[in-house]
């Protein structure tokens, strides 16, 4: 009988092979599977238990009370309007339930109405005043809706009957411009908020609302000019005068980094800011300070947008040339 020689390959295999458990009975168990050094377990699913129905006796998390600033978002910290001072800040609590859910409460003590803003400054000590104008942002809301836009050109504004008015203005007394009967309350609210309020307030917005749109009859182009009738009417009506006792008042403030004119014009203007309307804040150039910035915002606009320049260089420009010219006639009358 032949001898089958083992050579080192054929060993391996055997004891490999002897290595090997023998199969259960039932192959197919999936116990005698996971038995198998070859069987990889499949994942097995967790039943979780039921969970237990929340226990209303325990206490709820206890309610917090914070303040909420500038609840009316297109407003700044602080408004000064012909109306009175009000803070844009309300105060909530927030109550939670004992699942953990909250609800917010909105407090009415801080509502205008409820709150008398100017005492609670009168109230407040020197520091306190001092944090608070260098902490909140100012907005001056003034109401120029029945503020006058001028006369348009007609027979009487030629260069002869501009003369004539001008000698009979040189021999006329001076009429007394009534005060502002909407914006003139705001430079006595700028008084009663105290010195603190001038010294150390750094960030003003005012806005000018408008609702009277430019005669029908004047020109769709943005660059059309009042004439000169409708120029005296503008600087000798009460919003005017206004604006420059304005302009005075802010020459107190020595801490101011930037100051914003928003004109605010009626929906159904042709143009976004007429000449007309611009004359109105001529004042701002006597200011000491001189980083302004003239800006416009229609009622469907989500923030206001710069005036463009060439409006501003071609108005300012008439502006200037006109009372060179008028101020000319006057003296060689």
């Amino acid at each position: 009988m032949t001898m089958i020689r083992e050579t080192p390959a054929l060993q391996k295999l055997k004891a490999l092979i002897n290595s090997t458990p023998p199969l259960p009975s039932n192959p197919s168990s999936p116990l005698s599977k996971a038995s198998s050094a070859y069987f990889t377990p499949a994942k097995t699913s967790v039943i979780s238990s039921t969970p237990s129905p929340l226990d209303l006796s325990l206490p709820a998390k206890p309610s917090r009370t914070y303040l909420v600033h500038r609840p009316i978002k297109d407003k700044r910290d602080i408004i000064i309007a012909g109306t009175g001072v009000t803070r844009n800040i309300i105060r909530v609590t927030e109550h939670y339930l004992p699942d953990g859910t909250s609800y917010i409460e909105e407090l009415d003590d801080l509502k205008p109405g409820e709150y008398d803003f100017l005492q609670a400054v009168r109230e407040m000590t020197p520091k306190e005043r001092k944090d608070l104008w260098k902490s909140n942002w100012i907005e001056i809301e003034l109401d120029f809706k029945n503020a006058t836009l001028g006369e348009e050109n007609n027979n009487e504004d030629t260069e002869e009957g501009t003369v004539d008015k001008a000698k009979a203005k040189g021999k006329e007394k001076a009429v007394d411009t009534p005060a502002d009967p909407v914006n003139g309350a705001i430079i006595s609210f700028i008084e009663q908020l105290g010195p603190e309020f001038a010294q150390y307030t750094d960030h003003i917005f005012i806005t000018v609302s408008f609702s009277l749109p430019p005669s029908s009859s004047s020109s769709s182009d943005d660059t059309a000019v009042p004439s000169p009738r409708a120029v005296t009417q503008i600087h000798n009506s009460p919003e005017f005068k206004f604006m420059e006792e304005l302009v005075e008042k802010l020459h107190g403030f020595p801490e101011i980094e930037s100051l914003e004119i928003i004109m605010k014009p009626p929906a159904n203007s042709k143009t976004p800011i007429s000449t007309a309307q611009l004359n109105y804040v001529l004042p701002f150039y006597a200011l000491q300070f001189t980083d302004w910035k003239i800006k416009w915002q229609a009622e469907y606009m989500s923030r206001p947008e710069n005036v463009l320049g060439r409006i501003l260089k071609f108005f300012f420009f008439f502006f200037f040339f006109f009372f060179f010219f008028f101020s000319i006639l006057v003296f060689a009358a």
